[in-house]
């Protein structure tokens, strides 16, 4: 993951990583939301936080994917680990940054 932060890093910044993401669809539905003002589709950008990139506040840079904004608000209200397994988070937050770095 040290070597894909990298290229990530070369690619853009954090910031222009999470307004990619609200471009792309959910990791877990494929869908989107819908904005009727600006007749535009987007998903949120969730956060994927381990004991040793957290703390209060503290969203580590590259680790989200993008969730529609009723799954995100999920993910907020039962934990991350019992929206979807740490595997699983992993393998997104790796599979997201991959196809960043490749657009």
């Amino acid at each position: 993951m040290t070597d894909l932060l990298e290229l990530a890093r070369k690619k853009g910044s954090d910031r222009q990583y999470l307004l990619w993401l609200r471009t792309q669809p959910s990791a877990l539905s494929g869908g989107m939301d819908y904005d009727p003002d600006t007749g535009m589709s987007f998903c949120d950008p969730a956060h994927f936080r381990t004991a040793k990139n957290s703390g209060t506040g503290t969203k580590p840079e590259y680790s989200a994917i993008p969730l529609t904004h009723a799954e995100h608000l999920r993910q907020h209200r039962i934990g991350q680990f019992a929206f979807q397994p740490r595997e699983w988070w992993e393998r997104q937050v790796e599979k997201y940054l991959r196809r960043w770095i490749a657009s």
